[in-house]
């Protein structure tokens, strides 16, 4: 469980430091800001839908199990 929690804090670090971002200025032309809320979802989903939304791969080892919640 150890690189599961390390992997939903790195998101979160992430989500963090995104939304932060988005709060000082408005998305520029063509991009979409987007709310993420999961609870208690798989966490290999939500690797998928934050790739599906920002277009980046996320790597991760097969072994990576666990349930998160972000708000």
């Amino acid at each position: 469980m150890p690189v599961a929690r390390a992997l939903a804090f790195g998101l979160a670090l992430w989500l963090a430091s995104s939304a932060a971002l988005a709060q000082e200025a408005p998305p520029p032309a063509g991009e979409v800001l987007v709310t993420l809320d999961f609870q208690d979802a798989d966490i290999t989903e939500v690797i998928s839908t934050i790739a599906k939304a920002t277009g980046k791969n996320f790597l991760y080892d097969d072994r990576v199990r666990g349930r998160v919640t972000v708000i």
